[in-house]
């Protein structure tokens, strides 16, 4: 199972442009790596919707994906305090509504939502095609509101706030 985790997110890496903060993203993207696998099994987020939510966020916006991976206190893994801003806060309304579909009947167990695939429309950059009411297709509208949110609100964006957790 470690080994799907790793070779995904060598994919997932390689697949991301990282723009002029390369090396401090690629180390905090690393270090991510390390916590998830000292994480339970339930946290693990190997093959899920990485790629895709990354699309989402490149259609949606000017900046890469790699720019939200640890991003003020709730962009990346985990989430506590208070949003630095409303760039921010879009990653906290994000892993709620994760929440909401993990405490709902619509997945299978409680994990299912990191490591769905969902099918997104092909003609926008945030619509999802899986059916009204699966798994997948939560998964995908959660993903894609967050999407729409950091395209509203990255005019917020503050590099100061990357790599910030540790001040939460």
């Amino acid at each position: 199972m470690k080994g799907i985790f790793l070779v995904s997110l060598t994919i997932l890496a390689t697949a991301l442009s990282f723009p002029s903060r390369k090396n401090q993203e690629k180390d905090a993207l690393l270090e991510d790596v390390g916590q998830l696998m000292d994480k339970p099994h339930k946290f693990i987020r190997t093959e899920r919707n990485l790629i895709q939510f990354h699309s989402m966020i490149t259609c949606t916006t000017s900046l890469s994906s790699s720019y939200y991976i640890d991003y003020g206190c709730y962009c990346g893994y985990g989430g506590k305090g208070t949003p630095v801003d409303d760039t921010d806060r879009c990653c906290k309304v994000h892993d709620e509504c994760y929440e909401s579909i993990q405490n709902s009947d619509l997945c299978s167990f409680s994990s299912a939502v990191y490591w769905k695939k969902y099918k997104r429309l092909d003609d926008t950059c945030t619509g999802c095609a899986d059916a009204d009411g699966t798994c997948k297709r939560a998964i995908c509208e959660c993903d894609g509101a967050a999407a729409r949110c950091f395209a509203e609100t990255e005019h917020t964006y503050n590099e100061k706030y990357y790599n910030w957790q540790a001040s939460c």
